[in-house]
C-alpha cells in the first residue's frame, strides 16, 4: 500500500534519477564541445547510455553533479519503502491509531503556491544555460530542486490534516531545519553574479541589474490594479515578486561593482572603493532629506510615488553604462583559471578576513537598522533624530573621499584598527546614561561615525589588494558574509538586547505596565539562544502594535498641548478633536478630559476633547453651512487603518478576516487597558525603551573591541612578513597568496 508519505518521497526519488541522467547527458555534451552538436553527432549513444547505465557503459558526465542527483534519489528511494511499510501519514492508520472509526478530514488548499513561478523561472534558467553553458545551467537545475523540493512539501503540508494550523506547524518542523540555513544562502545572489563576473563579464550583469531593477518597478507597481481584478492574494504576489527582483538587482550590483572599480584603478584600490562606498552614506541622505519633504506635504502621497523614487538612480546608472565598454576582471586579464580563485578562498589570512567582515556586519549595518530608532527615544524628537543621522552620514561622505592619504601614512591595517577604537569608543558612549542631550549625543555619535567610515570599503580594498587571485569571487563572498551577518546577527541581534534590557527595566518598575504591553510571543538572540539558552533566554519583548498605539497616541496629544501654550493663544474652535468611540464616551458625543503627559521631564495637565465620527460629521456639515474649517481630527494609526477596512467591508471589497480580528482585538486592548492607563504607563515605557536601548548599544561596543583585536592581529602578523605590500598579478601572477 502507497501511503501518502510514500508518495511524496516516490516522487521525489523519481525526479532526482531523472534530474540525474538529463545532468550526466547534458555535462556530457559541455565536455564533447557542446549539447546539440554531441547529441546530433556520432557520440550521441555513448553520452546518453553513460547515465542511464550509471557509467557503466559510458561517462556520466560532471561526477559530482552526477552523483548527488542519484544518491539524493537512492535516500528517497528508501525513505519511499520505509514510510510505506511503516504507514506514515496514511489516514487509515492514523484512525487505527486513534481508536476512532472515521478518517482524519483534509482539507483543501486555500492560498496560491508561488512555487510553479519559482519553477518556471528555474526551467527557463536551464534552457538558456543549455546554450550558454554549465554554470547556467546548474543553477537552474539547483533552482529547480529548491522548488519542486517545496512544492512537494507544501502540497503534503496542507492536506496532513484537516485542522490548518496544525499542517502549517507541521510543515515548518519539517521545513524550518532545511530552510533556516538556505534562506541565509539569498545573499548567494551576490556570490553566484561574482562567480559570473569573470566568466560573462562587467556589462552584460549590469545590464542585468538594470533589467531587474526596472521589471521590480513594473510588477510592484502593477499591485494596485492587479488588486482590483484578483483581490489580496494577487496583489500579495505582485509586492512579494517585486521586491524579490529588486532585491536580485541589488545583489547584482554589489557583485558587479566592487571588482570594477578594483580592475579600473589596480594600483589605489583601498582609495578608490572608499570613494566608490560614499555613495552608500550619501543615498541614505537623500532618502532622510525625501522623508523630510514629504513630511512638509500637507496632502498625503501615494505609496507609489515614494517607493518610485528609486528609479530615479536606476535610470541614472543606466543611462551612464548605456553603450559604455566594460573592462575584463584583474584576474582575467591576468590568465586566472577559476580553479585558481577557487582555491584562493581557502587561505587562512583570506579566512580570518572573512570573519572579519562578518563582525563589520554585525555592527555597521546593525547598528543602522536601528540607530535613528534609539535615537529618536533619546532625544525624544523625530526631526532632531533625523539631522543626526544626516550629520553621521555626510560625516562618512566626506571622510571616504581622505581614505587614499590616511592609507599612504598608516597602511589599511592601521587605519582599520583605529577606526575599530573609535568604534567602540562611540558605541561606549552612546550607551552610558549621561550622554541624555542633543550634544553630548551629536559628540558621541560623531566619534561613532568617524570610526564606521572606514570598515566596509576597506576591508573590501585589503581582500582585494592582497589575494588578487580571489578575482570578484573573494569579494562577492566577503560581502555577503558582511550582508548575511547584519540580517540574520546584527538587526535582530541589537534587537533582541533592546527586548531583553526594556523588559527587565519595566519588571524592576512595574509589572503591571508589562503585563499590558508584553509581547504574546517569546524570541531569543539568533542560533545563540537554541546554543546557550540559560545566558541568553528567549524573551517576551514589549509588543511593537501596542507601542505604536500608545507613541501615536502620545503624539497626538503633544499636539494638543502646544497648540494650547502657542501665543498667541488658539482658539477653541481650531483645536484638534481625537476621535474615540460611542462606548468609550457612553451617551456623549463629545467629552473633554484632562491627560496628563511628561514635557521636558515633567508632568504636565492638557485638555483633551474626544469626538465620536457620527458627531465629527455632523461638526463638518455645521462648518461647511458655516463657511469655516472644522477642527482638525487626529486618529491613531489603528483607527486609520480599521477604518479603511470596514470601508472595504462596507464597499463589499475582499478583506482579510484575520487581519480584521487582530486590528479589532488591539482596538479593543487599548479602548479598556492602554487608553485608561496612559499617564500611569508612560514614565515607565519611556524609562524601560531607553534603558534597554542604550545598554543594547553599550553591549554592541564589545564587536569592535573584537576588531581591535583582530586588526592587531593582523598588524602583527604582517608586520612579520616585512610589512604590508600590494600584490599585483602583473607582476607575477602564478605566485599563490597566503
Amino acid at each position: 500500500m502507497f501511503t501518502r508519505a510514500s508518495k511524496l518521497f516516490f516522487g521525489l526519488a523519481l525526479a532526482g534519477l531523472i534530474g540525474g541522467i538529463l545532468y550526466g547527458i547534458i555535462t556530457n555534451g559541455f565536455a564533447g564541445g557542446g549539447v546539440v552538436s554531441v547529441l546530433s553527432g556520432d557520440g550521441a549513444v555513448n553520452a546518453v547510455i553513460g547515465p542511464l547505465t550509471l557509467g557503466y557503459k559510458g561517462g556520466v558526465g560532471d561526477q559530482l553533479g552526477y552523483s548527488l542527483f542519484m544518491g539524493f534519489a537512492v535516500c528517497s528511494f528508501a525513505m519511499a519503502f520505509s514510510t510505506s511499510a511503516f504507514r506514515d501519514g496514511d489516514p487509515e492508520a492514523l484512525a487505527e491509531l486513534a481508536n476512532s472509526s472515521s478518517v482524519p478530514p483534509i482539507s483543501e488548499p486555500n492560498d496560491i503556491s508561488q512555487w510553479p513561478i519559482v519553477a518556471a523561472f528555474s526551467l527557463a534558467l536551464m534552457t538558456l544555460g543549455v546554450a550558454v553553458g554549465p554554470v547556467l545551467f546548474s543553477i537552474g537545475a539547483a533552482v529547480l530542486a529548491v522548488a519542486a523540493f517545496e512544492w512537494v512539501i507544501k502540497d503534503w503540508s496542507e492536506r496532513a490534516t484537516g485542522d490548518a494550523e496544525v499542517n502549517r506547524i507541521i510543515r515548518n518542523r519539517l521545513m524550518y531545519p532545511v530552510e533556516l540555513p538556505i534562506a541565509g544562502l539569498t545573499v548567494i545572489a551576490i556570490i553566484v553574479f561574482s562567480f559570473c563576473a569573470d566568466l560573462f563579464g562587467y556589462g552584460k550583469l549590469m545590464l542585468t541589474a538594470f533589467l531587474l531593477h526596472s521589471l521590480s518597478a513594473v510588477v510592484t507597481f502593477a499591485a494596485v490594479p492587479v488588486y482590483a481584478q484578483f483581490g489580496k492574494e494577487g496583489a500579495y504576489w505582485c509586492l512579494n515578486i517585486g521586491m524579490w527582483l529588486f532585491a536580485l538587482g541589488n545583489g547584482t550590483c554589489e557583485a558587479v561593482i566592487n571588482p570594477l572599480t578594483a580592475s579600473l584603478f589596480p594600483k589605489n584600490k583601498t582609495h578608490w572603493l572608499n570613494i566608490l562606498h560614499a555613495g552608500w552614506p550619501l543615498g541614505l541622505i537623500l532618502g532622510a532629506v525625501i522623508v523630510l519633504g514629504f513630511g512638509q506635504v500637507g496632502t498625503p502621497i501615494r505609496w507609489e510615488i515614494k517607493l518610485g523614487i528609486f528609479l530615479v538612480p536606476v535610470l541614472f546608472y543606466g543611462g551612464l553604462m548605456f553603450n559604455r565598454p566594460f573592462p575584463r576582471s584583474e584576474a582575467t586579464r591576468s590568465g586566472i583559471p577559476m580553479s585558481t580563485m577557487i582555491v584562493t578562498l581557502v587561505s587562512p589570512v583570506l579566512l580570518f578576513l572573512f570573519v572579519m567582515h562578518a563582525l563589520v556586519g554585525y555592527v555597521e549595518l546593525g547598528t543602522d537598522s536601528w540607530i535613528t530608532n534609539i535615537t529618536t527615544q533619546v532625544l525624544a524628537n523625530e526631526t532632531k533624530a533625523l539631522l543626526a543621522f544626516i550629520w553621521t552620514n555626510a560625516l562618512m561622505f566626506t571622510l571616504r573621499f581622505f581614505a587614499g592619504p590616511i592609507v599612504h601614512k598608516i597602511n589599511p591595517i592601521g587605519l582599520l584598527m583605529g577606526s575599530a577604537v573609535l568604534g567602540a569608543l562611540g558605541l561606549f558612549l552612546l550607551g552610558m546614561p549621561f550622554t541624555n542631550t542633543v550634544v553630548l549625543w551629536v559628540v558621541a555619535v560623531t566619534i561613532y561615525g568617524i570610526g564606521k567610515t572606514f570598515y566596509w570599503p576597506t576591508l573590501l580594498g585589503v581582500i582585494s589588494e592582497r589575494f588578487p587571485k580571489g578575482g570578484a569571487l573573494a569579494l562577492g563572498i566577503s560581502g555577503g558574509i558582511g550582508m548575511l551577518s547584519a540580517g540574520f546577527l546584527g538587526g535582530p541581534g541589537i534587537g533582541y538586547k533592546q527586548d531583553y534590557f526594556a523588559v527587565e527595566k519595566i519588571k524592576e518598575t512595574s509589572t503591571p505596565t508589562y503585563d499590558r504591553y508584553k509581547a504574546p510571543d517569546a524570541s531569543g538572540f539568533p542560533i545563540l539562544t537554541s546554543v546557550i539558552p540559560d545566558q541568553l533566554p528567549a524573551v517576551a519583548g514589549l509588543d511593537n502594535g501596542k507601542l505604536k498605539v500608545f507613541d501615536d497616541y502620545k503624539g497626538q496629544v503633544m499636539q494638543v498641548y502646544t497648540l494650547e501654550r502657542a501665543e498667541p493663544k488658539t482658539p477653541t474652535d481650531k483645536m484638534p478633536l481625537l476621535l474615540a468611540d460611542k462606548a468609550a464616551l457612553g451617551d456623549k458625543p463629545r467629552e473633554t478630559k484632562k491627560v496628563d503627559v511628561i514635557v521636558g521631564g515633567k508632568t504636565e495637565t492638557v485638555n483633551v476633547t474626544f469626538i465620536t465620527a457620527e458627531d465629527y460629521a455632523k461638526l463638518e456639515d455645521e462648518s461647511k453651512k458655516a463657511g469655516k474649517e472644522p477642527p482638525p481630527l487626529l486618529k491613531t494609526s489603528l483607527q486609520s487603518d480599521l477604518g479603511t477596512l470596514l470601508q472595504l467591508e462596507k464597499d463589499g471589497k475582499p478583506i482579510e478576516a484575520k487581519l480584521k480580528d487582530s486590528m479589532t482585538k488591539q482596538k479593543d486592548w487599548w479602548d479598556k487597558d492602554g487608553q485608561p492607563n496612559f499617564s500611569a504607563d508612560e514614565q515607565k515605557l519611556d524609562e524601560a525603551r531607553l534603558y534597554g536601548a542604550k545598554t543594547a548599544l553599550l553591549y554592541t561596543a564589545a564587536i569592535p573591541a573584537v576588531l581591535v583585536i583582530g586588526f592587531l592581529l593582523l598588524f602583527i602578523y604582517f608586520y612579520t612578513k616585512g610589512g604590508y605590500k600590494q600584490v599585483h598579478l602583473d607582476n607575477d601572477p602564478t605566485t599563490p597568496d597566503r
